[in-house]
């Protein structure tokens, strides 16, 4: 999926919110039961680079598409992580997502 940018059929990308995820994480995968370089630990979990879990930690949002993929990874669908997955990820609230992702610029 190299140099998939999120948008789809003209419309622009999709976002989720983080935070979500990072909660799952600390619920299933608690820092304490990981010891030593827990974040390497979860990033491995969830398949991206120390680098980009780092990264996501101090972001607000997320493309929605890596967000299925990390949900998967975890073994869950997506609505386990965040309850209202088919809210958010509603082709007819993309621009209401965009908005956002201009405001905040905080995109993981």
């Amino acid at each position: 999926m190299a140099g998939y940018n999120g948008w789809i059929n003209g419309k622009p990308p999709m976002y989720v919110p983080v935070q979500p995820l990072l909660d799952y994480l600390d619920e299933y995968y608690p820092v304490q039961s990981l010891g030593k370089n827990h974040n390497e630990k979860r990033a491995t979990i969830l398949g991206c680079s120390i680098h980009t879990y780092r990264k996501m930690k101090y972001r607000k949002l997320l493309m929605w598409i890596k967000a299925d993929e990390y949900a998967i990874r975890l073994g869950v669908h997506p609505v386990e992580i965040w309850s209202d997955w088919y809210d958010m990820t509603d082709p007819e609230k993309r621009e209401l997502w965009q908005w956002i992702y201009r405001h905040n610029k905080l995109i993981a």
